[in-house]
């Protein structure tokens, strides 16, 4: 019995990014901590690194490192090296564990400690690493086991791993902050105290005939890091380096296809380095975190820089060569930013002097203003600037039509001039015609337009110089087009100004002049104020809307008005997403249920007075232990972890099986069945279920003219253990214990493989007698892998979908795809297409509107194959995917390992959580890390 040893590392990484409006800094404190990085086992004779780097998350703040060993083997005398280093090494030259400590320090004298353990072995280690990611919506995350494994144990049929060898796992030790737990081969963990510390367990995995590999599997805390938002578009980058984009799309999206969107979309380059972003009216800039600025959007006066052609650009494009950048703000048309060595620079449209450098000229390339080179943070909204010195003194200039700038005028300001003559300043923020800003000291100063009530002084008079407002208990502040958002030291969330759209966030639309707080127990971070709506975010990380959202720039995935603060809905962590012509429905890898779509036999699972609906609702039992859904024309068969199987939807043929033939708007279980499935399936009228002990069973009808059976049917075949199945849309494909491929139901275009065209009612082995090791039914033909790994189809070419330039119309024998290939590992039939995966992890497509040949325009254009065609992925694939589908009309899904949810295809209905029809396989929802 061998053993294999995974350890675990749970790495929450939870700090602030990014200021109200345009500006990029984050006065909410950070807390010093120590991250000595995860444990690691290595093989003696090997240089071991160790690394301090996520103990970083304060960009302003100094960090002093110190290592050493807390313990090690007797007798050993491996040294550190560079012990004062963010990275330091030694050389081990015993076995056993070698435990150090990190202490970091800071410039005000703080510190904090962690520890990390290396262990020795003397003989060869199989290492691997895997990553999760636990979403702030969550509390747990999952995976199985086999997924990371990639384990020779394992063979994929139908889509399901099932298991050849006898495998079983176990906690050997728990985590500090979380815990571990094992069903079968499901890993759990559960995040049982709020921590950004680091956290470690050994899961023992028992498996005949494999050599021991120990996998490191760290988890990430997924959150949304900063906001950046304008009349109608949103802009938001996560934790794990990525940015997301919704609502009205001028241009500012990232992406090729200028299209609007009512959930968040990635940008194109998918790139995972991004540090901040800022958005100005219909232009975007951001910084990597290699110094370098990118810039994407309209390119009215110069805002994009120099190289930018003249109408913009849809994707992001570097601006210059340099990678010294540090600070940006953008703003109408206009962009600031500061570099490294403190210097401040502008360009673009300059009618009101906003790039103060003393004239009203437009700049295409970026200039420096003044000589200064002590400039710390910048702030910009419409035409007015503002910036900290590192003095803490406040300079603005720009529009000052409302006494914007707070200098005791109304005149445009062309050149920084300092505001007061205090040198405590540390965040603004700049709404329509109105300013805010905070002191270290915890005050609060307002100043410009008051119409609404804006600036919270109990009047409506305007104000052409800073006046306090309350108390000193502020901790962040935000100036939206009237109305203004504050967060207190303890969290709490208040407003004031104008409320007509509710962006006040509370009951009524009534303006108010001084601060309200804003209802409810949610421990707020950060808030933007925009111009008719809000976003927030709280201690962790969830994001929250509320406002006007007639452009879905609330990315809600509706246009409706949100009255007050609603956390922002994250459908991430899929599992399983399925489609047929206008429904969807995912299993997301907590357990939940979502749909979407038509909902004419209450097939979604909610809403029963409702015939549409058009964003994801979790289906009305709101269980979060579902295992594997199916979906027929109408109906659902969802299986959940304990074995039992449920039903709603359509159910004119008894295929709910719950003894009658009522539709049903409701999960409910079809309790004949007991509870010992372990796979479901479901057709066009009818169902299917794989228990346990090998036996198969039916419900509902194969074809329209039979009336079904309203509960479970045993498959009568005496002996016969059953290992696997497929349901297409009125047949039934099925393997027996050895690969024996068997079938039953309808025949018309061949799809049973018997060389007939009949139906048969009871289950006949194909025509060929051969070892199968993976089948897929599609709509009306099916396709199959053999033992061999050769790909084989049979049943309808209507569509090429076969992929074999010899096939026959109804092909009623298997026959083998046109390249004969020897290295199939995985498929999927639907009615349009099939897609496949080889072994070297390359994915393959044929049928109608099968692959996009080279050269195309954009948008490119998918052409009809009958032969297997590579589909190009922008990252390839390193593993077998999680999930590959293809439902009838051609939509695309694959879920790799990664957890990343490609997409392509048909999207009439937007089943593709993409706002477009796009004919190659894109990344559309990223995995939270």
């Amino acid at each position: 019995m061998k053993h294999l040893l995974f350890v675990f590392t749970l790495l929450y990484l939870f700090t602030g990014c990014g200021g109200g409006g345009g500006g990029t800094d984050d006065p909410a404190p950070v807390s010093l901590i120590a991250d000595a990085g995860a444990d690691q086992t290595v093989t003696l004779g090997t240089s071991v690194q160790v690394d301090a780097r996520g103990s970083i998350n304060d960009p302003d703040r100094v960090y002093t490192f110190h290592w050493e060993f807390l313990d090690k083997p007797a007798g050993s005398t491996s040294v550190l090296v560079t012990e004062s280093a963010i990275n330091p090494f030694f050389s081990p030259d015993k076995e056993g564990e070698y435990i150090l400590q990190l202490t970091v320090t800071d410039n005000e004298g703080h510190s904090a400690t962690d520890t990390v353990t290396i262990t020795v072995h003397s003989e060869e280690v199989h290492t691997r690493t895997y990553k999760m990611a636990l979403d702030v919506n969550r509390s747990s995350v999952s995976t199985n086991i086999m997924t990371f494994l990639s384990h020779p144990a394992a063979k994929i049929v139908d889509r399901f791993y099932i298991i050849r060898d006898s495998i079983s796992a176990s906690v050997s030790r728990q985590g500090r902050y979380g815990t571990f737990s094992i069903d079968g081969l499901q890993l759990t963990y559960h995040k049982d105290i709020e921590t950004n510390a680091t956290d470690t367990g050994e899961i023992i995995v028992h498996t005949e005939g494999n050599s021991d590999i120990i996998v490191t599997v760290i988890v990430e805390s997924l959150y949304w890091k900063q906001i950046a938002s304008n009349n109608y578009t949103t802009i938001a980058l996560k934790s794990n380096g990525t940015l997301w984009a919704w609502g009205q799309n001028m241009n500012t999206f990232g992406i090729s296809h200028p299209t609007d969107s009512l959930i968040p979309v990635q940008e194109e380059t998918h790139d995972t380095n991004w540090k901040s972003v800022s958005l100005g009216h219909s232009h975007v800039v951001a910084l990597k975190n290699d110094g370098t600025l990118w810039a994407w959007g309209n390119n009215h006066y110069g805002a994009l820089g120099p190289d930018a052609p003249i109408w913009g650009t849809l994707l992001p494009e570097q601006l210059g060569t340099e990678s010294n950048w540090e600070k940006i703000a953008a703003g109408n048309s206009y962009t600031l930013a500061i570099k490294d060595d403190g210097t401040l620079w502008a360009w673009g449209a300059n009618h009101n002097g906003q790039l103060g450098d003393g004239t009203t000229e437009n700049k295409d390339t970026p200039i420096q203003i003044t000589s200064s080179h002590e400039w710390q943070q910048i702030f910009t909204k419409h035409n007015s600037s503002f910036a900290i010195k590192r003095d803490g003194t406040l300079w603005a200039w720009g529009e000052n039509r409302y006494a914007t700038l707070g200098n005791d005028s109304i005149n445009d300001q062309h050149t920084p001039v300092q505001i007061t003559d205090s040198n405590n300043w540390r965040h603004i923020s700049s709404g329509q015609s109105h300013t805010v800003g905070l002191k270290t000291n915890g005050t609060l100063w307002t100043w410009g337009d008051n119409s609404y009530g804006e600036l919270g002084d109990g009047t409506n008079r305007y104000q052409k110089t800073p006046v306090q407002i309350g108390d000193s208990s502020w901790k962040y502040v935000s100036a939206g087009e009237r109305h203004t958002l504050a967060i207190k030291n303890d969290g709490t969330l208040w407003a004031w100004g104008e409320n007509r759209y509710h962006q006040s966030g509370y009951d009524n639309t009534a303006s108010v002049n001084t601060p309200k707080r804003v209802e409810g127990d949610t421990v707020w971070h950060k808030v933007y104020a925009s111009d008719k709506f809000s976003l927030g975010l709280d201690r962790s990380g969830r994001l929250w809307g509320w406002g006007y959202n007639d452009r879905g720039q609330l990315g809600n995935g509706t246009s409706d008005y949100i009255l007050s603060p609603q956390k922002h809905p994250e459908i991430t962590h899929i599992k399983q997403l399925l489609s047929k012509v206008d429904m969807t429905i995912i299993l997301n890898e907590d357990g939940s249920i979502f749909t979407w779509g038509t909902n004419s036999s209450f097939q979604l699972g909610h809403s029963p007075d409702t015939m549409y609906v058009h964003t994801a609702q979790q289906e009305s039992t709101h269980a979060t232990d579902w295992k594997q859904i199916t979906l027929g024309t109408n109906h659902v068969i969802a299986l959940k972890e304990n074995g039992t199987v449920w039903s709603w939807g359509a159910n004119g043929k008894g295929q709910l099986g719950v003894g009658d033939r009522v539709d049903r708007p409701e999960a409910r279980p079809v309790s004949t069945l007991g509870n010992d499935t372990i796979a479901v399936c479901a057709g066009h009228y009818f169902s299917a279920a794989l228990k346990r002990d090998g036996t198969l069973w039916t419900w509902g009808a194969l074809t329209t003219s039979m009336d079904g059976d309203t509960t479970p049917v045993q498959e009568a075949s005496e002996g016969t253990t059953w290992h696997a199945l497929s349901c297409g849309g009125d047949f039934i494909l099925a393997l027996r214990d050895g690969g024996e491929l068997w079938s039953w139901g309808g025949n018309q275009f061949g799809q049973l493989a018997n060389g007939t065209t009949t139906f048969t009612p009871v289950p006949q082995r194909e025509a060929s007698r051969s070892l199968w090791e993976s089948i897929s039914a599609g709509t009306n033909y099916a396709i199959g892998i053999k033992a061999d790994s050769t790909l084989w189809g049979w049943g309808s070419n209507i569509n090429d979908a076969i992929g074999s330039q010899d096939a026959q119309f109804r092909q009623t024998l298997p026959i083998q795809e046109s390249t004969h290939a020897t290295d199939w590992a995985m498929a999927s039939a639907g009615w349009f297409q099939t897609l496949a995966l080889k072994h070297d992890y390359t994915l393959w497509s044929w049928g109608n509107y099968a692959y996009v040949p080279s050269g195309q325009p954009n948008p490119p254009v998918a052409f009809r194959s009958d032969i297997p065609h590579q589909l190009s992925l922008e990252t390839s694939l390193d593993t077998y995917p999680l999930w590959l589908h293809t439902d009838p009309l051609g939509s695309n899904i694959m879920i790799d390992s990664d957890h990343t949810l490609w997409s392509w295809g048909d999207n009439r209905n937007n089943q593709l959580f993409t706002p477009w029809h796009s004919p190659l396989p894109s990344p559309s929802i990223h995995r939270s890390e």
